[in-house]
């Protein structure tokens, strides 16, 4: 991968002109920004990580959330930060290459340096449980053209989301009428369980929790895959349509700023997979049957790549910008 000049110019911001050889890195700890709020699949997958790559490291993981942006704004900033090594987030791709893609920011997602992934969730409808009499993608698609709802909620302007509920309306006739945005999963799932908005576009890691504490009920996945929490849940697949897995399957990478030392992304990739193989993760993924698991530096280089083909591969970019 090209990294740019960031990496060979020696300005004092790496390890190495601080005194941080590979052997004794980390000496402080670890900033690791989310880009999505609290209460999303992303966050909670990093906060379950977060102990095994403490333990692994010695050293604390101080996790931030910069929500804004359908991920944008915190890994702008992510793109920024100093190439010490000491600074790290997750993306999710493909949401957060189709954000890169519609913004047309300045930066590259693809010079990001990968440190590893660390599972996947995939995109489902939850609905608020005051209308229990919505059991599957028929009854909430017979919903909104009988006007009973017009709002549909989801995970940001620009978000991966965001293509999937027009791409609902357009090729699975599902007439909404306005779409409700909001900073990741999190503020998303609260909307619907406050009946703010009756559904909404969250993963199924959020979809799962809202599932389990009643408030809101998972109704049917735009994926294909199907999903060990609820292995009966009605899929898109079931229906006429185009495959929706490019936009609705997510992987979480861990990132680095773009130039970072091999010496220090090879120590923070060891760290990642000691989380993901902690017995504190695996006994959360295997109670919540959610789909965790290490990919090394190389994968997960090629799943950033892919990302970005599958996207242009499926849907105009350039129409799409305009309609959103």
């Amino acid at each position: 991968m090209v990294a740019g000049l960031a990496g060979c110019i020696d300005d004092g911001s790496n390890g190495a002109a601080n005194g941080d050889d590979a052997e004794e890195f980390p000496t402080q700890p670890i900033n690791k920004l989310i880009p999505w709020s609290e209460g999303g699949g992303t966050d909670v997958f990093s906060r379950q990580t977060q102990g095994g790559m403490e333990e692994f490291l010695d050293e604390t993981v101080q996790i931030e959330n910069v929500a804004g942006a359908s991920s944008l704004t915190g890994l702008s900033e992510l793109y920024d930060q100093p190439t010490d090594g000491y600074h790290m987030g997750t993306a999710t791709p493909p949401s957060s290459t189709l954000a890169w893609l519609l913004d047309e920011p300045e930066w590259d997602v693809t010079e990001f340096e990968p440190i590893g992934a660390i599972g996947s969730f995939y995109y489902t409808f939850i609905v608020n449980s005051e209308y229990d009499h919505i059991e599957d993608f028929e009854d909430l698609r017979n919903a909104y053209n009988d006007g009973e709802f017009t709002q549909v909620g989801y995970q940001g302007i620009g978000d991966a989301s965001d293509i999937i509920v027009e791409l609902l309306r357009d090729e699975y006739d599902f007439g909404w009428e306005d779409k409700v945005p909001y900073d990741g999963g999190g503020p998303t799932r609260e909307a619907v369980d406050s009946n703010e908005v009756p559904a909404g576009v969250v993963t199924n890691t959020t979809g799962q929790g809202a599932d389990e504490d009643g408030d809101s009920h998972l109704v049917f996945s735009v994926s294909s895959e199907e999903l060990p929490y609820d292995e009966d849940l009605d899929t898109i697949a079931n229906y006429d349509g185009p495959n929706m897995d490019f936009i609705a399957n997510f992987t979480l990478l861990e990132v680095a700023p773009p130039g970072t030392p091999e010496e220090y992304l090879d120590v923070l990739s060891e760290a990642v997979e000691a989380g993901v193989t902690s017995d504190e993760a695996q006994e959360w993924a295997e109670d919540t049957a959610n789909d965790l698991y290490y990919l090394d530096r190389e994968e997960s280089q090629d799943v950033l790549e892919d990302a970005v083909a599958g996207i242009e591969d499926n849907i105009d970019v350039d129409a799409y910008r305009e309609q959103i």
